[in-house]
């Protein structure tokens, strides 16, 4: 092979390798924000990633309307440690009864596709103790 080619041939083989790293890496990568999902959404996200924060709640509900702004500033305050969902109840029932929503809005932190902690209603210190269990998952998932 000439020198040309041989350099072609290892460019090509580097930008082949580069694609195959960001694609994998792109997999690993959680998602931002908080995502509005549905059932099928709701369960890949639970067993695709380790720990995952569940807000339970429905457009009528005034207590919902509290807690979401707490969600969405703890989704951007651990992006990358965290995944963030909200589940509208009225629209996913079956997921809903399946956990045992009873009362909303009702805040599932899921620790490997499991249910690991569980706040109800909105009341001082939510952040605060979100925060708390987050940040306590993330070591454990980190060591």
């Amino acid at each position: 092979m000439s020198e040309d080619k041989t350099l072609d041939f290892l460019i090509r083989k580097k930008v082949i390798e580069l694609h195959k790293s960001m694609i994998r890496e792109e997999g690993r990568k959680m998602p931002s924000g908080v995502l509005e999902v549905d059932t099928e959404e709701f369960r890949r996200i639970i067993s695709k990633y380790q720990v995952v924060v569940a807000d339970f709640w429905a457009e009528w509900c005034i207590p919902c309307r509290i807690v979401s702004p707490i969600i969405e500033k703890l989704a951007r305050k651990y992006a990358g440690q965290a995944v963030f969902v909200k589940v509208n109840v009225d629209n996913n029932q079956n997921i809903a009864s399946e956990n045992g929503i009873l009362s909303i809005p009702t805040i599932i932190i899921y620790y490997n596709g499991r249910e690991y902690d569980r706040f109800i209603g909105a009341f001082p210190g939510l952040e605060r103790k979100l925060s708390t269990v987050i940040e306590q998952l993330s070591r454990r998932s980190s060591s």
